[in-house]
């Protein structure tokens, strides 16, 4: 199913004109929509695969996803995140939720802690990472903007 989410009335126009989808017109336009719509689908029940407007994918994802997340097994994880080309970094332009506890626990986490240390130039890819203690940011007054991630290990297990 195919659920555009769109803050520009011609993103939802354009939306509209799609045989088979759900428009949903936003009237907040947010960098914290790449997780509270997420976390509204999970607490529903909903697995989400999320991709920002300007990632263009050349064929349908949905049996590549299916075939990485066979690929674990019994320990299937609960989020899947792309990787960037040109850094070791991830890149928060697809992401794939699981609906589980641990998941919608995760992200009401992150959520709080992207509210509580408003991050520059919005929520980003560096503010994920942070987050999850992969890069030394720091805040203005010098203090580290870092949660290690062994601190979020309760959440996905």
């Amino acid at each position: 199913n195919l659920i555009v989410f769109s803050p520009e009335e011609e993103g939802y126009n354009a939306c509209l004109g799609v045989e088979g989808s759900s428009c949903v017109r936003l009237y907040t336009a947010t960098g914290l929509h790449r997780y509270t719509i997420p976390l509204a689908l999970m607490n529903l029940g909903v697995d989400v695969f999320m991709l920002d407007f300007d990632v263009f994918p050349f064929q349908n994802p949905t049996p590549f996803i299916i075939q990485e997340l066979d690929s674990y097994g019994e320990a299937v994880p609960d989020l899947l995140i792309g990787g960037s080309f040109a850094d070791a970094c991830i890149c928060n332009a697809l992401a794939f939720y699981r609906s589980t506890g641990a998941m919608v626990n995760f992200t009401q986490v992150l959520l709080r802690w992207l509210y509580e240390n408003p991050f520059p130039h919005g929520v980003t890819q560096k503010a994920l990472s942070a987050f999850l203690g992969e890069e030394p940011l720091q805040k203005p007054s010098g203090a580290p903007w870092v949660v290690r991630a062994e601190q979020l290990a309760t959440f996905l297990e």
